[in-house]
């Protein structure tokens, strides 16, 4: 019984035998080398052997016509023949059946019965291969290189065509089931897809020009002078030109210019994008860049994802550091890190922290938790809850604190600066609600008191520091006493108090001091020493001598009387109780006009001082009443 193998030197000996038949230009024979053994021993002898090139393992089409060598010598099983079935080679495995017989008759070949070998040798190479290697053929015919009856290499000779097109070669290495299109120039598959594994082929394949894979499986590159290093079901689409896929698993790029590290299933569809690695990314923009994470997004041009979960950046020249679930939507807006942090308009910035909102033009939230810069400008430092609504408000930090008015500004502890440029600061011991009730003020709530110490401190009047006044500084104290002090310790030497200088009114025990006078007390005045009026005789003019005062005294009436309270209370005054004594000014108004002065809001009121100068002439007046009266007496006494 005869059995035959091919060596498993074959390919070497066809590149080592087949130098002198390059010399034949149009030539398409090729050498072969084979064993035969009979009864398992090596055979030696003279035999016809005879051969079929087919397309099938088994059946299929015979190619070519049978070539037959009669009484071929074999010497411990090895012979060597050159066959030449003409061009049948064009890429696809071809299968070699051998049939022989021992015959010492001549020229009978054709004829007789043989022995048919099985099972059919598998065939990828061809001789052009080896005379495409020796630079000697003018045509295009791959050269195959076969190990163990399958390809692992083939060479084939491209060109773009026409006198003006680029000349090159392809290299087709791996698995025998990677592919090269027959438009592909100057192009390398340099190894890796499989056959067969879980009964399905993963191949590589390239349908571009000057393309490459290095290897891994089932990669795909349809562009010109774009490349996959490896991995495995790595798409370059035909529109991406120039691009790059590093490795991993299931990334496409769709654009030219693309780079892809690694990763999987990350994408990118825009010009010049490029993803690091990571999974789920994609980039739609372009010039954009997500460095790795997970299902991030760059989905504007020349935007920046660095990394993270769930992170995007949705409009020009946006850029998100990382953290989890951020987003940049505005025009050249950033969000640095940080949870749930949202930049979402031209030139926003979010820091960090979580769950932080900048939502106008040039917001800013730096970060903490819970907080939103909602007017244009606004900034917020930190903290919880906190809100800068205002255009170009500012809230430093804290907890719940709002700065709702433009140029507006709050902190603390739930305090609400709600009035444009008000200053508003609260201490913890409760929620100061507006703490400003007027625009242009500072306002600041401090349980324990408030202490400024160095060189002192000055108040310039500005603008509505109250509502029930124009200009000036407001202080307000809760206790029951004690509420507000003023010294000075400068050298133990006594300081002036001066208040409202220029002139105009001061309220004390008042929220309305009455413009008809200087010095408007709301209560009883206690003082020691005495009240001294400006009485100089320089700085008076048109002096006349009371007339009358005697007269007009008598008409006066002194009364006691009670403070009616009710009526005290609705006008917010504030009146020593108990038993009073006192003149009506209505009365005295009657009497002496000049001695009572009516308030802008009809109250009336008497310059008791005022009385003095009339009580002294109505005094010398009296007296010399009594002494013509005594003179009288005297006269009489005498008659």
């Amino acid at each position: 019984m005869f059995a035959h193998r091919f060596a498993a030197a074959l390919v070497v000996g066809v590149a080592y035998v087949c130098a002198p038949i390059a010399q034949a230009q149009t030539s398409t024979a090729f050498t072969y080398q084979g064993r035969l053994t009979n009864g398992g021993l090596p055979a030696n002898g003279t035999f016809d052997v005879r051969f079929r090139l087919l397309t099938a393992s088994s059946g299929g089409a015979q190619l070519g016509g049978t070539q037959c060598f009669d009484q071929v010598a074999v010497s411990k099983g090895i012979f060597t023949l050159t066959l030449d079935f003409g061009a049948q080679f064009n890429g696809a495995t071809r299968w070699l059946e051998v049939s022989v017989r021992q015959d010492a008759v001549t020229g009978n070949c054709s004829t007789g019965a043989f022995t048919t070998l099985s099972p059919r040798q598998a065939v990828t190479g061809a001789p052009q291969s080896a005379i495409a290697v020796q630079g000697s053929r003018a045509d295009a015919t791959p050269f195959d290189i076969t190990v163990n009856g399958r390809r692992s290499g083939r060479y084939t000779y491209a060109t773009t065509g026409g006198a003006s097109g680029f000349l090159s070669s392809n290299y087709l290495g791996g698995a025998s089931v990677n592919t090269m299109s027959a438009a592909s120039v100057g192009s390398v598959i340099a190894g890796g897809g499989s056959v067969g594994i879980n009964n399905a082929d993963l191949p590589n394949s390239i349908d571009g020009s000057f393309a490459a894979i290095s290897g891994g499986e089932f990669n795909i590159v349809n562009a010109a002078h774009a490349a996959i290093g490896g991995g495995f079901n790595n798409t370059i689409n035909a529109s991406a030109s120039e691009a790059f896929i590093g490795g991993g698993v299931s990334n496409t790029a769709s654009g030219a210019y693309n780079v892809i590290g690694g990763g999987s299933n990350n994408m990118t569809s825009a010009s010049a994008a490029t993803i690091g690695g990571g999974e789920n990314n994609t980039v739609s923009g372009n010039g954009s860049t997500v460095g790795g994470g997970i299902s991030c997004a760059a989905s504007n041009n020349n935007t920046t994802v660095a990394g993270g979960s769930n992170c995007r950046a949705l409009d020009q020249y946006d850029t998100v550091g990382g953290g989890q679930n951020n987003t940049a939507d505005g025009f050249n807006a950033t969000v640095c890190g940080g949870a749930g942090n949202m930049a979402t308009s031209g030139q926003a910035f979010v820091g960090g922290g979580s769950s932080n909102i900048a939502s106008q033009v040039f917001s800013t939230v730096a970060g903490g938790a819970s907080n939103q810069a909602t007017g244009s400008g606004a900034t917020v430092g930190g903290g919880g809850a906190n809100l800068a609504s205002g255009q170009y408000s500012t809230v430093p930090g804290g907890f719940e604190c709002q700065a709702l008015g433009s140029d507006s500004f709050a902190a603390g502890y739930k305090s609400i600066a709600g009035y444009d440029g008000s200053f508003v600061w609260s201490d913890q011991s409760q929620s100061f609600g507006n703490g400003a009730s007027r625009a242009n003020t500072f306002n600041v709530r401090a349980a324990g008191g408030t202490f400024v110490s160095g060189g002192g401190l000055a108040v310039v009047g500005g603008a509505s520091p109250y509502p029930f006044g124009t200009r000036g500084i407001f202080v307000e104290g809760f206790s029951s006493f004690g509420s507000i002090f003023a010294y000075d310790y400068f050298n133990s030497t006594a300081r002036p108090l001066i208040l409202n200088a220029p002139g105009g009114t001061v309220g004390i025990g008042t929220l309305s001091p009455s413009a008809s006078y200087t010095l408007h007390v709301n209560g009883p005045v206690a003082g020691v020493g005495a009240y001294n009026a400006l009485s100089d005789a320089r700085y008076k003019t048109n002096i006349h001598t009371i007339d009358d005062g005697l007269a007009q005294v008598l008409q006066m009436r002194g009364v006691s009387f009670d403070w009616d309270e009710a009526a005290m209370k609705a006008k917010g005054y504030h009146m020593q109780g108990g038993r009073q004594l006192g003149v009506i000014a209505q009365e005295v108004e009657e009497v002496a006009p000049e001695l009572v002065t009516t308030a802008d809001d009809g109250d009336k009121s008497v310059a008791y001082d005022n009385i003095t100068p009339m009580l002294i002439e109505a005094i010398k007046a009296q007296q010399k009443q009594i002494e013509a009266l005594q003179a009288r007496l005297a006269e009489l006494e005498r008659k």
